[in-house]
């Protein structure tokens, strides 16, 4: 719904300063496009800066505990 009050307003003020979506796309669009990342899978990319995963990205017994309930979660 619509937000009103002093926590719309704000909203809205904040979303003026916030990037339009031809900036939020570059970063995605060179990274499927790129020729030098043809090659490149498996990689984290903040931005278009290869960044290192967080550690609880690469914590497997909660990827797997993560996995199990998105199937309980989805029937």
């Amino acid at each position: 719904g619509v937000m009103s009050g002093v926590l719309g307003w704000l909203l809205r003020l904040v979303k003026r300063s916030w990037p339009g979506p031809e900036v939020g796309a570059q970063a995605p669009v060179w990274l499927a496009t790129a020729p030098e990342l043809e090659a490149v899978n498996g990689k984290y990319f903040d931005l278009k800066q290869e960044t290192p995963y967080a550690p609880v990205a690469q914590n497997r017994e909660l990827a797997q505990q993560v996995w199990a309930l998105s199937e309980q979660l989805a029937g």
